[in-house]
C-alpha cells in the first residue's frame, strides 16, 4: 500500500499545496537546463524580459513522474506567464516556457516541486532586460563614459566597475568583457584582468591598451550574450609622438623653436605654446605650468585649439642676457617638459 500525506510548501510567503507519496528521487539526481545552458540550483539565474525563456529538468530514470513550477519570492509584483501553466500538473517531459512582461526588472524565485520528492527546489533568479544598459552603467576609474565616447592619451590602464541600475540584481552573475576594435589597434592590443570574454562573477576588470592611435569600444554580456552592451568609442591618441613646446606666436604653423630673440626694448612679448597628438588633432583642457624667472609660475589650461599664448617678461634689458622659460604638462605616460632659451638682442 502506497501512503499519502497532504503537504503544503510555503516558500517565502507562498503556499502550494501537494500530495505527498513514499519519495523515490533526490534533486541530486535531476539535470537542469535554462536556454539551453545547464545551471546548478544554488545560482542566480537569468530570466530576459519580453523573451521566452526555456527551463527543463531530466531525471536519470522515470523517478519523477509529475512536476510542478510555481513562483515563491516576487517582491517587485513581477509579471510572468508559463507555459505549460505555473502550479499544473507536468508529466514525464519537464518543460516550461516562461515569459516575464517586458516592463519590469527585479528579482523572482522558482519553486519547483512534486509529491514524489521530498523538498521542493527553490531557484534563485533576476528577471532584467536583454539590453543591459537598462541595468547598470559602465565606469572607468569610476567615471561613466560618456555618450560621445572618452579619449585618453599614451598607454594606459582603467579600472573598470559597473554602477548597478537596479538594486543588486547581477550581482554575481557571471558576465564577460571584450574589447571590439574599430581602428588602429589589433588583436591582442586591448588585455584585461581577469582576461577577456571569460565569465567571471567579479565585476570588476583592469583595461590595458597599447601606446597607439586607435579606437575600441568595450562589450559586456552574459553567458551566450543573451544579454549584452556595447559602450561609446574608447580613444587612444599616441603620446610618443605628442608635439610639445613653443611657437613663435599663438598663430604660428605648429614649427616648434627651441630659441627665441626678444628687443632689449620690448619688457613684455608673447610666444605660444602647442599641445597636439601625433594625428594634428589638440590636446585640450591640459593644465600647463610656466615658469620664468621674473614672474611667478603660471598655469595656463590647453585651448580647443591645442595652444596658448604664454608671456615672456624681461627685466634685464641687456643685449646678450638670456633666460630660460618652461613649460611643463602631466600626460598619462609621466611629465612632459618642454624649455625656451629666450636671448635679449638688440632692437632693429
Amino acid at each position: 500500500m502506497v501512503s499519502f500525506l497532504i503537504a503544503t510548501v510555503v516558500y517565502r510567503g507562498n503556499a502550494m499545496t501537494y500530495k505527498r507519496e513514499s519519495v523515490a528521487a533526490d534533486w541530486d539526481q535531476a539535470t537542469l537546463t535554462l536556454n539551453g545552458v545547464q545551471i546548478q540550483p544554488r545560482d542566480k539565474h537569468l530570466l530576459f524580459r519580453g523573451q521566452e525563456n526555456i527551463l527543463t529538468v531530466e531525471f536519470p530514470s522515470p523517478i519523477v513522474s509529475v512536476l510542478r513550477l510555481g513562483v515563491g519570492n516576487n517582491e517587485e509584483g513581477l509579471k510572468l506567464e508559463a507555459t505549460p501553466p505555473f502550479n499544473s500538473d507536468v508529466k514525464d517531459t519537464f518543460s516550461w516556457t516562461i515569459k516575464p512582461d517586458e516592463g519590469l526588472s527585479g528579482p523572482v524565485v522558482l519553486v519547483l516541486y512534486s509529491a514524489e520528492l521530498l523538498f521542493p527546489l527553490g531557484l534563485d533568479g533576476s528577471v532584467i532586460s536583454p539590453n543591459l544598459d537598462s541595468e547598470l552603467r559602465v565606469l572607468l576609474d569610476g567615471v561613466a563614459i560618456p555618450p560621445s565616447g572618452a579619449t585618453f592619451t599614451g598607454e594606459g590602464t582603467q579600472t573598470l566597475t559597473l554602477d548597478y541600475l537596479n538594486g543588486e540584481l547581477l550581482k554575481n552573475v557571471p558576465l564577460a568583457l571584450d574589447a571590439v576594435l574599430e581602428s588602429g589597434f589589433v588583436p591582442g592590443d586591448i588585455t584585461g584582468v581577469p582576461s577577456l570574454r571569460e565569465l567571471t562573477t567579479q565585476h570588476e576588470w583592469k583595461v590595458t591598451w597599447p601606446d597607439k592611435d586607435g579606437s575600441f569600444k568595450l562589450k559586456l554580456y552574459s553567458e551566450q550574450e543573451k544579454a549584452l552592451l556595447m559602450t561609446p568609442d574608447v580613444r587612444v591618441r599616441a603620446l610618443e609622438k605628442v608635439t610639445f613646446g613653443f611657437l613663435p606666436k599663438h598663430d604660428s604653423p605648429p614649427v616648434l623653436i627651441e630659441r627665441f630673440f626678444m628687443p632689449d626694448n620690448f619688457l613684455m612679448t608673447n610666444v605660444g605654446v602647442i599641445l597636439m597628438d601625433a594625428a594634428g588633432r589638440p590636446l585640450k583642457d591640459i593644465p600647463v605650468t610656466v615658469s620664468q624667472p621674473y614672474m611667478e609660475d603660471a598655469v595656463l589650461v590647453i585651448d580647443g585649439d591645442g595652444r596658448r599664448p604664454v608671456f615672456i617678461v624681461n627685466e634685464v634689458a641687456v643685449v646678450g642676457h638670456t633666460f630660460k622659460v618652461i613649460a611643463v604638462a602631466p600626460l598619462p605616460d609621466g611629465v612632459r617638459t618642454a624649455e625656451l632659451l629666450v636671448e635679449v638682442v638688440g632692437a632693429s
